[in-house]
């Protein structure tokens, strides 16, 4: 698995992930993994400022 990458996600539709910590670094790239497989996804953050900043850019950057 060295060389598995967020590519090999298989179709995540259907699926609903929740994720905490979205507003930045780890949280906010494993929101964006299922998020560009199909998923639903519930975000998570503690400031409603930033957690609305990363939906944004969940949704501008997601292929979904």
């Amino acid at each position: 698995m060295a060389n598995w990458t967020t590519a090999d996600i298989p179709p995540q539709t259907g699926r609903l992930t929740v994720i905490t910590g979205v507003t930045g670094g780890l949280g906010f790239e494993t929101a964006l993994a299922p998020a560009n497989a199909g998923a639903d996804v519930v975000l998570i953050g503690r400031n409603e400022q930033k957690a609305q900043a990363a939906l944004v850019a969940i949704r501008a950057a997601s292929s979904s």
